[in-house]
């Protein structure tokens, strides 16, 4: 994952996603005094360069009513239904107006996708017979599990997104 990181900018760059203003700005820790839940988080190479950022936010705590949840590149070669059964199990864990669940996936556009988007795409049904998920699909999967989307953030030339669910 770290080579495939190599010179791409972080989802949690100023350009890509506003941590300020979503994550940090009105962080509760009355509330819980988790800021970032990294799920499924392979060898945590993402969570290690979040920190080395804010470090001074970032300690091992527990999960439940964090302010967000991340998963990066966890549901390949999932069908929708495993898909929603993973999302539906965050649902219990999440507080309504306040968690946030950051989906670090490519999201294929339906009305113009960028080349770095098609290639991973062509990619992913070359090498493991996936392939990657339109806008819509992400929406269906998050209604069904109890989920709306906030937003999708996207860099340009970058063929990953961040998606923001929140809870319905």
């Amino acid at each position: 994952m770290s080579a495939y990181r190599a010179g791409k900018p972080n989802w949690y760059d100023t350009r890509f996603y506003p941590v300020l203003e979503r994550l940090l700005s009105g962080f509760d820790a009355s509330l819980s005094d988790v800021l970032l839940v990294d799920v499924g988080g392979g060898r945590g190479h993402d969570l290690q360069t979040f920190a080395s950022k804010f470090s001074p936010l970032l300690e091992r705590l527990p999960v439940k009513y964090a302010r967000a949840y991340y998963m990066h590149s966890v549901h390949y070669g999932l069908g929708d239904e495993d898909v929603i059964k993973i999302m539906a199990n965050l649902v219990p864990a999440l507080e309504k107006g306040y968690s946030r669940v950051l989906l670090n996936e490519i999201v294929v556009s339906e009305e113009k996708p960028i080349l770095a988007t098609t290639n991973m795409d062509m990619i992913m049904l070359a090498h493991l017979a996936v392939r990657e998920r339109a806008e819509a699909e992400w929406r269906y999967i998050f209604t069904q599990a109890g989920l709306k989307v906030v937003n999708i953030y996207s860099y340009p030339g970058v063929a990953e997104s961040l998606i923001e669910p929140e809870l319905a």
